[in-house]
């Protein structure tokens, strides 16, 4: 089973474990960001008015599970923690950034 885990750090850091590494620093993402999976999956990901990192899923890739513990104020758990996993689909790398575009003409079914 492969897996990875997202999660916001109070010095303004995202922190991915689990398949690969990483620490990512966030000092000029004020807005949140996007956060796009190998597999597929995007997250939204940003600090609330409380100063807890959010996660949210836009999309999951094919066959990903996604477990996700709320975070909560005055805790040390002040970070929403989702876990992605995946039976066959390993997860090689992630990408970072705060802007989403699509067609302006873009629906549901991909067509007006």
């Amino acid at each position: 089973m492969h897996s990875l885990t997202l999660y916001g750090t109070a010095e303004d850091r995202i922190m991915i474990e689990g398949e690969f590494h990483e620490e990512v620093d966030t000092f000029d993402m004020e807005e949140g960001t996007y956060i796009a999976i190998s597999d597929g999956t995007l997250l939204t990901m940003a600090v609330d008015e409380n100063g807890i990192w959010r996660i949210g899923a836009a999309t999951l890739g094919s066959d990903t599970t996604l477990e996700k513990v709320e975070g909560i104020l005055d805790s040390e758990a002040e970070s929403d923690r989702v876990t992605l996993t995946n039976p066959g689909t390993p997860f090689r790398w992630a990408l970072m950034g705060s802007s989403l575009v699509s067609p302006s003409e873009w629906t549901e079914s991909g067509t007006d």
